[in-house]
């Protein structure tokens, strides 16, 4: 399978499958900003479709980073409910984060399970942050940095350096393993980074915006049709995909 570098086909097919997916689900408004609830541009979930900004203060900055540490491994749904504690407990700047004991945390942000393992990461990233002065006011921090920290793995780094500061890093988590292994685009056990470069390559002239948009539609339309167990019925990537057309095995184990 040739490389997106060493195909136009496939990069070409890769920005159709980006304007079907917004055509038909049109913009996601991803990140939500917990703060901003409400607000004008912002729905009462914190989510801004179609006026799309990187968060220009460190507090909302601040706000990406905590949610992504908190979505590994469970919903946007039990997210929601981590983040309502640490604001029900005026908990959601970095200061307060490095002031509040371990435990403490931990039992705030239960909800978004893994809580033990999160909140120690949360202090370790919260106070690198501070300490080499990425947030006041918003400066990213080097990918290799962040990978550097514990419990830091490429798909976090890369959510909090796309949404949180605006940076050219390509998301990719299962979802988009799946739908592009479904579509013919790469290997089912491709790496991370290769991946990864290949949307960079796709979209280097393309506004980082629409690096946002893509992963964020790619994870709305996996859970509504390119489920682990696919809903091909009405899917608006049907004809494109070769797991629909019965040119692929998808067994997933």
């Amino acid at each position: 399978m040739p490389s997106f570098e060493e195909s136009k086909y496939l990069q070409e097919f890769l920005k159709n499958i980006y304007n079907i997916l917004l055509e038909y689900y049109g913009p996601q408004g991803w990140w939500p900003i917990y703060s901003l609830k409400g607000k004008p541009g912002f729905d009462a979930l914190g989510y801004h479709p179609g006026n799309y900004s990187v968060p220009e203060e460190g507090v909302e900055v601040f706000q990406v980073v905590v949610g992504a540490i908190l979505t590994q491994n469970t919903s946007w749904r039990n997210v929601q409910s981590a983040l309502a504690a640490l604001e029900g407990a005026r908990a959601t700047d970095p200061v307060r984060i490095l002031e509040l004991p371990t435990e403490e945390l931990a039992q705030l942000i239960r909800a978004s399970g893994y809580y033990n393992q999160k909140a120690r990461k949360l202090k370790t990233v919260t106070r690198f942050l501070l300490e080499k002065g990425h947030l006041s006011p918003p400066r990213p921090p080097g990918r290799e940095d962040l990978l550097s920290l514990w419990g830091i793995g490429p798909e976090t780094a890369d959510s909090i350096l796309l949404y949180g500061f605006g940076q050219p890093q390509f998301v990719v988590d299962a979802y988009t393993f799946r739908l592009l292994f479904r579509l013919g685009v790469c290997p089912k056990r491709e790496k991370y980074d290769k991946v990864s470069l290949d949307f960079k390559t796709t979209f280097k002239d393309m506004e980082i915006s629409c690096w946002n948009e893509y992963h964020a539609l790619i994870v709305v339309h996996s859970k509504k049709f390119c489920r682990k167990n696919p809903l091909c019925n009405g899917c608006p990537l049907f004809k494109h995909c070769l797991f629909a057309i019965g040119g692929i095995n998808t067994d997933e184990g």
